[in-house]
């Protein structure tokens, strides 16, 4: 299996889960790319249309998608949304989610995940599942490694 790490981090708080996520994977036997998304221009919540750095990637060598970034006013935030956007099929991938919040209720991530979710859906994906990590004050690495192998289990169907 090969997995493709894609994420926008705005903090730095989800550059570090995702870094977690890539060695835990790959130790777990997954080979593993990571991709920072990279939009053009100040971002905040609400935004429809967004310019982004590069060129989409060749999904093709990919089985699984690991798609992270942080939630913004109760929702995912629109770089992530908007790049997934950018892919008109997924059929046959497979993706995990994994979501950063500033707040310490990790409930708050429930709009973010079913967000991203109608959109991977909606281009055919299958989503296996998603982990969710607050960074309120702090970034807990600890807490990120633990996430990191129980969404590593759910992606191997442990």
């Amino acid at each position: 299996m090969k997995a493709l790490i894609a994420f926008y981090s705005q903090s730095g708080c989800t550059a570090v889960f995702a870094r977690k996520i890539l060695e835990t994977f790959r130790n777990g036997g997954i080979e593993c790319d990571i991709e920072l998304i990279k939009p053009i221009g100040k971002m905040r919540p609400g935004l429809k249309d967004i310019e982004f750095k590069g060129e989409l990637p060749d999904l093709s060598g990919y089985d699984l998608l690991l798609l992270g970034g942080p939630v913004w006013a109760m929702t995912i935030n629109p770089p992530l949304r908007l790049w997934v956007k950018r892919f008109a099929d997924l059929t046959g991938k497979k993706a995990a989610l994994f979501i950063t919040l500033g707040l310490p209720f990790a409930g708050v991530a429930r709009g973010a995940i079913k967000a991203i979710t109608e959109v991977l859906e909606n281009r055919d994906a299958e989503v296996l599942g998603s982990a969710v990590q607050p960074c309120f004050f702090i970034v807990p690495e600890k807490a990120m490694q633990k996430a990191a192998e129980n969404l590593l289990k759910t992606v191997q169907g442990n």
